[in-house]
């Protein structure tokens, strides 16, 4: 099972070459902009390849449906849950490569300046992307390539309505405490942005465990479904 497995991750991969050059090139140019840094703030500037691999899922799904693939897997000796499984199994690949690649450059660099090394702020865009993309999939193996990303772009814009409607007229001492917001931006000048990743990395990592996992149960039950919405 591991080596159908293996094949399908393989197909992804030669399919999306171009893409994966253009990833390996960020990476590079994110890894010197972080040996330059000489301050832990260098960290801020990696989230740049995980927002660029987040284009991955959609573009291999785009490919699939290109290329009629659904059709053809119904000929492989491969379940379903084999297909759901190399797709989520890409999408820790690919994350693990940022995060390691990027922790590694982080360390090289604060080891140059003689920084401290955190890699809070690395983790929680590990964890962040592993979690949108875990909605993404399953968003996909449900409604299909067209559907699922119409519905993903309706719930990213609503979610962003939903945060700039609350700042503007909700109770924001419920999020900020009773010093309000104002008081909020002058301890977050006062800690800086590292205050706000060592708070968030832990609780943002176990949602996406979370969501991960929930995302992949989803997809195994819904691929079928999905999979009829692309071949009409």
């Amino acid at each position: 099972m591991l080596r159908k497995v293996k094949g399908l991750i393989l197909k992804d991969y030669f399919c999306a070459k171009h893409f994966y050059s253009c990833c390996i090139l960020m990476l590079v140019s994110v890894g010197s902009l972080l040996l330059s840094a000489e301050d832990e703030g260098g960290a801020l500037i990696t989230f740049m390849p995980f927002v660029f691999t987040a284009l991955m899922p959609n573009m291999c799904f785009s490919l699939d449906k290109a290329y009629r693939f659904n059709s053809y897997a119904a000929t492989l000796p491969v379940t379903r849950r084999g297909i759901v499984q190399s797709k989520y199994l890409l999408m820790v690949i690919n994350y693990s490569v940022c995060f390691i690649v990027m922790s590694l450059m982080f360390f090289i660099s604060t080891l140059i300046h003689g920084t401290v090394f955190n890699i809070a702020p690395i983790a929680t865009y590990f964890a962040v992307a592993v979690l949108i993309d875990s909605v993404f999939y399953a968003c996909l193996f449900r409604f299909g390539i067209d559907k699922g990303s119409w519905f993903l772009m309706f719930l990213f814009i609503g979610g962003i309505a939903v945060v700039f409607l609350y700042l503007l007229f909700g109770d924001l001492s419920i999020v900020f405490g009773s010093s309000g917001f104002d008081d909020f931006i002058k301890n977050l000048e006062s800690f800086g942005f590292m205050h706000i990743f060592n708070k968030l990395w832990l609780p943002v990592l176990i949602a996406a465990g979370v969501f991960f996992v929930i995302g992949y149960k989803v997809s195994c039950v819904s691929y079928h479904r999905g999979l009829e919405i692309d071949m009409k």
